[in-house]
């Protein structure tokens, strides 16, 4: 059986690129509100200063390329870190329902990225539990809802992200509905990125926990107390 591995590293910086997908969720939001407000005002008849716009237009892009290039990397993190935490849960259990690879390999598989990865990290989370009860360490009871909130809102992140790619944006009407809806988005991002990253610090601390029971099964205390003699009962 192969040794558990650390882990921290890769979460440390999944949840630090999580923090940043969420400060770009939030701009991109603000933006798009100041988009929608020079909109409504055109279509009201207000006076719309053009540098206004394109200030705003330039804001947009430099929001939308860096939080994309925020959320690729993030994943890439995010999909390591996952795709280990497997592996020590595979060092620990014998009984997994998948193989290692596929802890990476089914986010990228069409239709099994729908439920397969939502598999594996229920999995984690129920077996982790089982383990660490089977060494005396209490865990929290309530992490499946966290994972299906977890899930349910990657599906509609994805889901909306089809929607706005998709719409037209070629009349104000039109713009002001995109805007709209973007900004509905942005604002579902910044719940999903924050629950992903409860759910990564969550299960860091109970895959801490795991190692430490490891070490203490690989390393018991060199020193152990001795045994007292028992009192001799006999009668003399």
């Amino acid at each position: 059986m192969k040794k558990f591995r650390n882990n921290a590293g890769r979460a440390k910086w999944t949840k630090t690129f999580l923090i940043l997908c969420v400060l770009f969720s939030a701009a991109s939001a603000i933006s798009h509100y100041s988009q929608l407000r020079l909109i409504q005002s055109w279509m009201a008849g207000d006076e719309v200063y053009i540098l206004d716009a394109e200030v705003n237009d330039t804001i947009q892009g430099i929001v939308g390329i860096s939080g994309l290039i925020c959320l690729l990397v993030m994943l890439g993190f995010f999909i390591a870190w996952f795709r280990r935490g497997y592996f020590n849960l595979h060092q620990k259990v014998n009984h997994l329902n998948h193989s290692e690879g596929w802890a990476a390999g089914a986010w990228f598989v069409p239709f099994l990225n729908l439920y397969r990865p939502y598999q594996i990290m229920k999995e984690m989370v129920e077996e982790s539990s089982f383990y660490l009860k089977t060494k005396g360490i209490k865990v929290p009871s309530d992490f499946g809802g966290l994972v299906l909130t977890w899930w349910i809102l990657n599906i509609l992140t994805n889901f909306i992200g089809r929607i706005l790619w998709k719409m037209p944006d070629e009349t104000l009407e039109q713009l002001e509905e995109y805007t709209q809806f973007a900004i509905g988005g942005s604002l579902i991002d910044i719940v999903f990125y924050g629950i992903s990253f409860k759910l990564v610090a969550n299960y860091s601390a109970r895959e801490e926990l795991m190692m430490d029971a490891e070490n203490n099964e690989i390393n018991p205390p060199e020193n152990p107390e001795p045994l007292l003699p028992e009192p001799d009962l006999a009668l003399s």
